[in-house]
């Protein structure tokens, strides 16, 4: 069975051709860049800052992934095997997260925990500092 190509199916492909070279110009740029002179920076990086940037970026990364499966096994697990009020509500509730994109989650958290969230007030008030 032969297919031919209709007006809609070619403007799907041009509409996704341009997607995909958008999506690969910046790619394309850092592969560019890669070769060209760094006059010393790297070497300037490297002997100041970069190994203590990459051991920490390594750490923190290792503590986030250690303590996200910590709590994501552990609830799955609780949700799975148990029978409790409220376990239709948890399930739903373990999903959320998933729902929240990111960047609004590191907004609300840093407005929570800054010096004039509403945490560092209560701190301020338990504590009279």
């Amino acid at each position: 069975m032969r297919r031919y190509r209709t007006r809609e199916s070619l403007r799907w492909t041009f509409f996704n051709a341009v997607i995909v070279i958008s999506l690969l110009l910046p790619l394309g740029d850092v592969l560019l860049n890669v070769f060209r002179d760094s006059e010393g920076l790297w070497a300037h990086l490297a002997e100041t800052v970069l190994f203590r940037y990459t051991s920490n970026t390594a750490i923190l990364a290792i503590g986030v992934v250690s303590v996200t499966v910590i709590i994501g096994v552990t609830s799955a697990w609780v949700v799975t095997y148990y029978e409790f009020p409220g376990r239709s509500i948890a399930q739903w509730a373990l999903i959320l997260p998933l729902a929240i994109p990111s960047y609004l989650l590191a907004y609300a958290v840093t407005d929570f925990f800054q010096y004039s969230g509403p945490f560092q007030a209560m701190l301020r008030r338990a504590f009279q500092w």
